[in-house]
């Protein structure tokens, strides 16, 4: 049998105080009550700034006094106030402030929530609200008794993009197929600094572009706070004397160009492709080279050849006009010789005449090699390029297509 020692009722009593107090809210009531000013933003003039408090539990009167600059804002009246403020309700604006009172015999418990939403019209910029603890009685709750409740006072701003953002992408522009466009993004009004999509898919406020038709180019600007603007060029692309394709297979590749390029800047030339090109090189063994930064090339030469390492299989387009020369000019060693016809040429009729001794691809088994009697390469092909070994210099002329 199980024998209890004498109930201490005064223990019981205590205990159950305790119990009874725990489930009545009373370590709500010893919560510090927080009261904030919210940051806002808006991409007008018009603008809501909300006040929140959190952990007010029992209050019976509320006083509150924000201050604000109203050189850059005007106080238009308030919205959204807590269901829970019955009873007597004041707000009023003076110089400045905006003086908030509120009374009930009822008190009210709100654990987070917003009290009030105050509405201004802005000037723009940023401006920045203060609670006015420094002045007795300003800022306070109190409970029914009449007793002043721990509370703190969180300050806060506002930044509102005004005047509206407004972008600019630039004046239309009028160019030849094959030729660089630069276009420049710039914005007024709203808050900088500033950030730029391009419908190209490009961030920089500055860009270039090779466009092979007419084209609009969009433009959204946002500002520090994500209000945006927006803007258009127009692209106008006029058509090229003539134009190039030519077909490049994944890694090394001989090339050359019967087109003179509209704009001859090889960066230029390879924008469209530059993600896949890795090296370019003629035989001056002067590069462009993309990933390093490097283009000691800097123009492309209709009269010469070059080599080339590409990433991908792609097909490379050359605008500009026809090439009126002909004649290559060959020095005794190695050359590197473009193919200056629009269609193929004989290996064999080109080079009669001459003191060559071969002639073979840049990246291929083909060779044309007399004195050996090999002549798997028969043809030049347009696009291409080719090494050719010279016993002594000289020259080729490229006949006209039939």
């Amino acid at each position: 049998m199980v024998r209890f020692g004498k109930i201490n009722v005064k223990a019981v009593n205590t205990i159950l105080s305790l119990f009874i107090l725990l489930f009545t809210c009373p370590i709500a009531l010893s919560q510090e009550i927080i009261t904030r000013v919210e940051n806002a933003t808006s991409c007008t003039e018009m603008i809501s700034v909300p006040v929140t408090v959190q952990n007010c539990y029992g209050v019976a009167a509320i006083s509150l006094v924000l201050q604000f600059d109203n050189t850059m804002l005007s106080y238009t009246g308030y919205q959204n106030k807590h269901p829970s403020l019955g009873g007597f309700f004041f707000v009023n604006e003076n110089n400045g402030s905006i003086i908030l009172s509120w009374a009930s015999l009822n008190p009210i418990n709100i654990s987070f929530g917003t009290l009030i939403e105050y509405n201004f019209v802005s000037t723009g910029g940023v401006s920045f609200f203060n609670f006015d603890t420094l002045t007795s009685g300003s800022c306070e709750y109190s409970n029914g008794n009449g007793n002043v409740l721990p509370a703190q006072f969180i300050n806060g701003q506002t930044a509102v993009s005004q005047p509206g953002l407004v972008a600019h992408a630039g004046s239309d522009v009028t160019i030849t197929c094959g030729e660089a466009v630069e276009l420049t993004a710039s914005a007024s009004g709203g808050i900088p600094p500033y950030t730029f999509e391009w419908s190209t898919d490009q961030t920089a406020q500055t860009i270039i572009l090779v466009p092979y038709q007419s084209t609009i180019v969009s433009l959204n600007v946002f500002d520090s706070i994500n209000c945006s603007g927006s803007d258009d060029v127009f692209i106008n692309v006029l058509p090229a004397s003539n134009q190039q394709i030519v077909s490049l297979h994944k890694g090394w590749n001989g090339l050359s160009s019967f087109i003179d390029a509209t704009d001859p800047l090889v960066e230029t030339i390879f924008l469209n492709a530059i993600s896949e090109v890795v090296i370019l090189a003629d035989r001056r063994r002067q590069i462009f080279w993309p990933e390093g930064g490097i283009n000691t090339i800097i123009d492309w030469n209709t009269n010469s050849g070059y080599m080339i390492k590409v990433k991908e299989g792609l097909d490379l387009s050359f605008y500009g006009s026809t090439h009126q020369g002909k004649t290559i000019q060959l020095n005794e060693g190695w050359n590197l010789i473009p193919v200056l016809s629009e269609c193929n040429v004989d290996v064999l009729d080109l080079m009669e005449g001459s003191d060559v001794v071969i002639v073979q691809e840049v990246a291929g088994r083909l060779i044309f090699w007399p004195e050996m009697q090999i002549h798997t390469l028969e043809y030049l092909e347009p696009g291409s390029a080719y090494f050719v070994l010279m016993e002594n210099g000289g020259e080729i002329v490229f006949p006209d297509c039939q």
